[in-house]
């Protein structure tokens, strides 16, 4: 199973990336038993958040946001997208995600 050499005990939650990254974190999440949480962009996330700014060379940029209810110290995560291409998104969601202490 190649997700194994991923998914390793640690791992406590998978993050999708807005919004084709969602399915593959949700069955991923779904099939080994952790939880998951949504990278969206800035005004759909509710709650207290983690917001960082997205610069892609191609198409401008804007902000990107998780949940700070979900995540926090001593959480090790996955980050899920469909594609990379100039891993501006990748990037952001990764710093999101160590503004969360994870």
């Amino acid at each position: 199973d190649l997700m194994s050499a991923v998914i390793t005990p640690e791992v406590s939650h998978l993050v999708g990336l807005s919004s084709r990254g969602y399915p593959y974190a949700a069955m991923l999440a779904q099939k080994y038993g952790l939880g998951m949480v949504f990278a969206r962009s800035a005004g759909k996330t509710p709650g207290p958040l983690h917001q960082v700014q997205v610069e892609h060379k191609n198409y401008g940029g804007g902000s990107l946001e998780i949940s700070s209810l979900t995540l926090g110290p001593g959480n090790v995560v996955v980050i899920c997208d469909d594609v990379l291409a100039t891993g501006g998104s990748l990037e952001a969601t990764a710093k999101a995600v160590e503004a969360t202490g994870a």
